[in-house]
């Protein structure tokens, strides 16, 4: 069998080029045995002649084998093959740890929305006042759950990644200001007020999709799988405890007199304008640094020791492929063997 076959050969039985390297070196190292070979007999013959129809075999077998000939045609001293779905299913795995159980957090947010209010008389609509509200947020916190993560090979080295995730209850801490205006006539004998309360919440739950891919290289002797997710925006939504509603629709009351003038303000349209600013949700990106790279467990070790003596290998990788089946790439490799100390053998 020609060498070349040899290297297919070593693919099919998944025999990894460093432990090649260390058996050839150790031939190197060590030598030929030393003494008289025995002479051959009746039973030598005999497993000479199966070890011969065995190679034989096995030539035939990786003749017809497209994976391998398709190999051959990538000569290189070492290679490595994983199956495809021993791929993906690490990659599912890693996906899916990315984003379980993972604290997102809003700190010292500003978020503010105004308007005008106008009332209908027997002379028209005026305008009665303007409106602002602020909402500082000092402390907003979910929790993400992942799902089950599907994944698909798309060649020639991606693995696309569509991972369900949940945000879980959280809570959260801001201060609302609400300021009031007056305009118009109304100025002349009512004053402005503003109402400023501590409110806290829960974050609601709620269902995202997170897609992305895993490019993979070999890089260094080693295979590499590199996310790519630019979809990394997540929304929490606020929902204002009993207590905070309750203490704002009573200090919104209190200025609903006519000493007061907020009589033209309607506490109950400010309760609605106050739900939808915290129900629209506010923004949350994921740091790029939570997607990392990931080492997957197939590659070559960039030394060995044979006899005791460390052998350095300098590894260049080369192609990478990928099909339905095997994920393989090929290297060059080169050896160093370390000198033996004076006076050892």
């Amino acid at each position: 069998m020609t060498g070349r076959r040899a290297a297919a050969a070593a693919v099919a039985v998944a025999v990894m080029g460093a432990a090649v390297a260390a058996y050839l070196l150790r031939g190197r190292l060590v030598g030929p045995p030393s003494g008289p070979f025995p002479t051959p007999g009746p039973e030598l013959e005999t497993l000479r002649r199966e070890h011969e129809a065995l190679h034989r075999r096995l030539d035939e077998a990786l003749q017809a084998d497209a994976l391998v000939q398709d190999v051959e045609r990538h000569p290189a001293d070492a290679i490595v093959a994983v199956r495809s779905r021993f791929a993906t299913s690490l990659v599912r795995e890693v996906a899916k740890r990315y984003l379980d159980r993972v604290v997102v957090r809003l700190e010292d947010v500003l978020v503010d929305e105004d308007g005008d209010m106008k009332k209908k008389t027997p002379f028209g609509r005026f305008k009665v006042g303007e409106w602002t509200m602020t909402l500082t947020i000092h402390r907003l916190e979910g929790t993400i759950r992942a799902g089950e993560p599907k994944v698909d090979l798309e060649l020639p080295n991606r693995v696309r990644v569509v991972l369900p995730a949940r945000i879980q209850e959280g809570s959260g801490e801001a201060t609302l200001a609400f300021t009031w205006d007056s305009k118009a006539l109304t100025n002349l004998v009512c004053r402005d007020f503003e109402v400023v309360r501590p409110i806290d919440g829960r974050v609601l739950p709620e269902e995202y999709t997170v897609s992305g891919a895993f490019v993979l290289d070999a890089a260094a002797g080693r295979l590499v799988a590199r996310p790519e997710f630019s979809n990394r925006r997540f929304r929490l939504h606020l929902d204002l405890s009993d207590r905070s509603w309750a203490e704002l629709r009573q200090a919104l009351e209190e200025q609903d007199s006519f000493a007061k003038c907020g009589v033209p303000l309607d506490p109950e349209d400010v309760m609605h304008r106050l739900r939808e600013l915290t129900r629209r949700g506010f923004e949350v990106t994921l740091p790029r640094k939570l997607f990392r790279p990931v080492d997957l467990p197939a590659g070559f070790r960039e030394s060995v020791t044979v006899e005791g003596r460390p052998v350095e290998l300098t590894l260049v990788s080369h192609d990478l492929r990928m099909t339905p089946e095997l994920v393989w790439f090929t290297a060059g490799v080169q050896s160093k063997v370390t000198p033996a100390p004076s006076g050892g053998p």
